[in-house]
This record gives structure tokens, sequence and C-alpha cells, in this order.
């Protein structure tokens, strides 16, 4: 036995089989510790799924073991024992386990699929089943179930499709059960799962927790909640607790957008949720709820479901503080502010010289995203003056591409990047056809290391898919020639026509055109206040056509400055002393 477990190729499920809880000893005598080879006829592949957690491992193994079983009964080595713990009656849900069992079968890499029951396979009915079958028909390939005895290359179509069906209605009667209960618990006020608010802690047998303050949580939490009820801003908010310290319970740091979350979370008030399913065109359900509120009961009254941070009219206040301040309230006029406009070129493309972050604007100033959201704490920050920037900015992107020689590169690729920018629909499709060149190659390379290296597939099999791939490769280079000789960069074959192009264009047509030819962009900070240093000669850029690694290393070193900084920093730090002007 023991020459047997030593293998020099391991087989590509072993890992899962031993997760599983499966012995060496065991797997040897299910046939399922070496690696499976022979040809197709001689191979299959089985498919395990756990979608209830009353399925333990215990059951699991019984399944693993019936399929090989059965499979050695037919003469058959099993391949590959695929698993996967995902639901088979939701049509958004993606199985990647279960694909790649169907696709290995219908690479012609083995003949058949073994399940242990048809609802382990699908739930979605013969809709899915019945397409299934019709794709293994046309490879002489079969679809097996050990329990239930069936076997489609033998005239068991018509009992799979009543089997897929019944499947498919016993999947409607569990969702109706458990969406029923659901509903019954929350009306009796419980907390029905998840993880809880920060700052409460689930406790109770199932079926009936609640929630209670969490000792080392509710601290935090519920100065959160004083300072929202206080009307204070959440940017404020944030910055107090980075300056204390106070963290997520995650480890990271608190954002705006985390603060809000919190705020707008009835649970957090010890208030159950009310859900509702969000519907598709056809009524049918898509796997996304919405959250409106807190559920009230018959007597028009919240259900509570523990104790919570805050109260239920400290809740009330704050969801009307925040309401207060939303941008997507309606106006006087009874209509919504809508997507605002860009006013700024450099926001998200300038980045701050101490922590490396980006830019926000700030009206007429540009300053640190990171210190606006986070604090002096996490960044000491910098201001300037966005119209001097971005005029020094322009000076430098003119002056930068009238003096590159027509037609090369680097003209060439800014010309692309602003074709794509015109017709971003082309510009999907291109990189629709990248992926899919680079998928088709690395398919191409695991076919080869399998053939040569491993030894694991017969030549004929090798052939036929190389063939396929290489035909699938030169059929999509052809593609992506085409697509990409479409773009006629005649007109813009030259910087001054670059240039030109410039002051004609808007904020975003600008901000393509720079981030088309920038690689980098930052600015000293003042040398001291009121330095006149002209903001032109402390504008720090890189081009992608003349890269400058030293710029990137000094922004690496003020980041780690700046990391230190946040780790030593516990004490909230005035903000007028520690922003630097620039």
């Amino acid at each position: 036995m023991t020459g047997t477990l030593t293998e020099t190729t391991v087989r590509a499920d072993r890992a899962t089989l031993l997760g599983l809880g499966f012995t060496p000893a065991q797997l040897a005598d299910l046939g399922l510790w070496e690696v499976a080879t022979g040809t197709p006829d001689e191979l299959a592949e089985g498919y395990a799924r756990r979608s209830r957690k009353q399925d333990d491992l215990a059951t699991l193994r019984g399944h693993v073991r019936d399929i090989a079983r059965r499979a050695h009964e037919h003469g058959v080595k099993i391949r590959h024992i695929w698993f996967e713990q995902k639901s088979a009656s939701k049509s958004w849900v993606r199985r990647t386990e279960f694909d790649g069992a169907c696709d290995a079968v219908l690479a012609g890499i083995s003949r058949a699929l073994y399940v242990w029951k048809t609802d382990r396979l699908s739930r979605e009915g013969m809709g899915k089943v019945g397409v299934l079958l019709d794709a293994f028909d046309q490879r002489r390939a079969g679809l097996v179930s050990v329990t239930e005895g069936l076997d489609s290359r033998k005239g068991g179509r018509i009992l799979f499709a009543f089997l897929s069906e019944r499947a498919r209605e016993e999947a409607a009667e569990i969702a109706f059960r458990v969406t029923n209960g659901i509903k019954v618990h929350k009306e009796e006020g419980c907390f029905t799962g998840g993880r809880a608010p920060f700052g409460l802690e689930a406790y109770g047998p199932k079926g009936a927790k609640r929630v209670r303050p969490h000792g080392a949580e509710y601290g935090v939490s519920r100065r959160i909640g004083i300072r929202l009820w206080e009307n204070r801003r959440p940017k404020e908010i944030v910055a107090e607790l980075t300056a204390d310290g106070a963290v997520r319970r995650n480890g990271k740091p608190w954002t705006e957008r985390a603060i809000v979350e919190l705020a707008h979370s009835p649970c957090w008030a010890g208030l159950v949720p009310e859900s509702r399913p969000v519907l598709d065109e056809f009524g049918q359900p898509t796997g996304k709820y919405d959250r409106p509120g807190a559920l009230m009961g018959p007597d028009g009254l919240p259900v509570t479901c523990g104790e919570g941070v805050v109260t239920y009219s400290e809740w009330v206040t704050i969801q009307g503080n925040l309401a207060a301040r939303s941008t997507d309230r309606p106006r006087a006029t009874g209509r919504g502010r809508g997507h605002r406009q860009r006013t700024a070129l450099l926001p998200l493309i300038l980045r701050c010289p101490h922590c490396g972050g980006p830019a926000k604007s700030g009206g007429v100033v540009l300053t640190c995203r990171t210190r606006v959201e986070q604090g002096p704490a996490a960044c000491v920050g910098f201001t300037t003056a966005s119209a001097r920037l971005e005029a020094a900015v322009e000076v430098l992107w003119i002056n930068h591409v009238r003096s590159l020689p027509p037609g090369s590169v680097t003209v060439q690729a800014i010309g692309r990047r602003w074709l794509g920018f015109m017709n971003p629909e082309q510009t999907a499709q291109r990189d629709k056809l990248r992926s899919a060149l680079q998928q088709a190659g690395e398919r191409r390379a695991q076919l080869d290391d399998r053939y040569y290296l491993k030894g694991n597939m017969p030549e004929r099999d090798y052939v036929r898919l190389a063939e396929a791939l290489d035909l699938q490769v030169v059929t999509l280079t052809g593609q992506l020639s085409a697509l990409s000789g479409e773009d006629d960069l005649a007109p813009l074959g030259d910087g001054e026509t670059l240039a030109e192009l410039w002051a004609g264009q808007d904020i975003d047509g600008r901000r393509a055109l720079l981030q088309a030819a920038l690689g980098h962009l930052t600015v000293r900070p003042a040398a001291r206040p009121g330095d006149r240093t002209p903001i032109a000669d402390r504008v720090v850029v890189t081009w992608i056509d003349d890269p400058q690694p030293g710029v990137r290393k000094l922004a690496v070193q003020a980041a780690q400055r700046t990391r230190q900084r946040k780790a030593k920093a516990r004490q909230p730090v005035a903000s007028g002393s520690q922003t630097q002007a620039a």
C-alpha cells in the first residue's frame, strides 16, 4: 500500500478529497488516489454538491463513495471529482465546478458525468437538463444518476425529464418554506442571521436569536451614534475616529461610506429590517433585495430584535439628519440634482506628495482625498490652487506633445487612446477580443502541459483540441487586427494636431488626452509659508514615453512615511497647524 500511495503525479482533486475527510488509503481503495488515465470511453467525471448545512462531511463522503463504486461497476475510472457548495435552483448563481465537469465531457476528455442524484445536478428543470443531454448526445456522452439507476445513453431521458422537473418543484417548495420561516421569525422579533452591525452581537438559540451590545465595540459605535444625532458630518466623525486610532471590525480605518451604511441599518437601533426582493421585468427574483427601513408590526410600531446602540427616536433623528444632506433630495422645483458635471481637470490624476493618494476637488483648490476623508492623522495633506496648477499642466502637456516626432509610437498611442475615448463601444469590443485571445492562449498552454509533461491525454484528443484552439486563436487575431485597422490615426499623427485638439475639448476630453500621455503627476509641497516659487517649477510629471523611476520611488517613500505616522498617531491634531499650503 505504501508504494501505491507515493506518486509523483498528483490528482488535481486530491486536496478537495482530503478536505472532505478521506484518508489516502480510502482514496486508493476507491481508485481516487492515482491519476486516472485511459481513453475518453474509459474515463468519467464525478460531480458532488452541498446546498444544505444538514449535509455534513460524512454524507458527502457517502455520495463520493457511491459515485466511485458505480463507475467501477461500469468499468470506467473517475478522472476528477468536482465539488462545490452552491445552490442549483438560482439561475444567477454561477457554479464553476459544475461548468468544469460539463466542459470536460463536452471537450471529449471523458464520456460520462456521474451524479449522486438528479437534484444534485440541477434544480432548474428540464430547460437546463434537456440542453445538457442534447449536448452530451451529440458527443456520444452520457449522464448517470447513481441512486436512481439512470443512464441517458440507455433510454433514460424521459425519467430524467420527470425527475428534473420534480427537483425544480421541490426547490420552489423549499424556497417558500424558508422565506415563510424567515418572515415569521422577523415578525416575532428574531435576528434572522448575518453579521450584527458594529457595536452589537447576536446571542440566543438558533431560531430565536437577539442582539445586544458588544463589549469591545459598543463604545466606539455609541460615540458614532451620538455624533450623528448631534448632526455632525460623517467626515468629521471619520477624522475623530482616525485620530484616536479606532478601526472597524475588519481592522481597516473608518470611512464616510462605512459610517453612513452603519447609520442606515435598522438593526443598529435594535430593529428588525424589512426586506423586499428585487424583481426583473418578468416578475422573477434577481437575488437582490431592497431594505427600505424597519419592519412595522400590526400595531404600527417597529418590531424590535433586541437592544441596539441607539434608540428608535435617535435613529429616526439620524435618518432625518442624513436625508437633509443627501444629494438625491428634490429641490424646490421638484426635480433632483441629477449628475453633476465635472469642473476640475486634475482630481484622481494628481497624487498627494505625502501619501501618494488621489487629489480631491474642493472648488477653487485641490486637496488630498485621504486627508479630507480620514483626517490629519492619516495624512498631512496639501492644498493648491486648482486654476494655476491646471494652467501649468496644460502648458507642460502641449510642450511635450509638440516635442514628439510625427508618427512616433507615443503619438500613435495618444491618438489611439483618444479614439477609444470617442468610441467606447469599439474599445469594449477590442478589450473583449483581447481577453478571449489571452484565455485561448492559456488553454493552449494547459493542453500542451497535459500532453507533453503529464502525459495523461491520448494523442488523438490532443490533436483534435489543439487544432480547434489554434483555429480559435487565428480567428480572434484576425478579428482584432481588423478592428484595430479601422482606427484612422492619420489626422492625429503629429503633436501639433494633438495640441490643437486640446483647445477644442471640454473637461472630459482634456482629461482623456492628459491620461493618454501622463504616467504620474504630483506637486512638491511649498518650502515655507508664502513660498513664491512658480508652480510649474514644483510640478513633478512622468510621461509614459519617458518614465522617471526616481519619481515613483519618492512617492513610495512618502507613502511609507505616512503609514508610519498613522501607526504612531493616537491623539487629535489641529488641522490648521498640519496642513501645508502649496
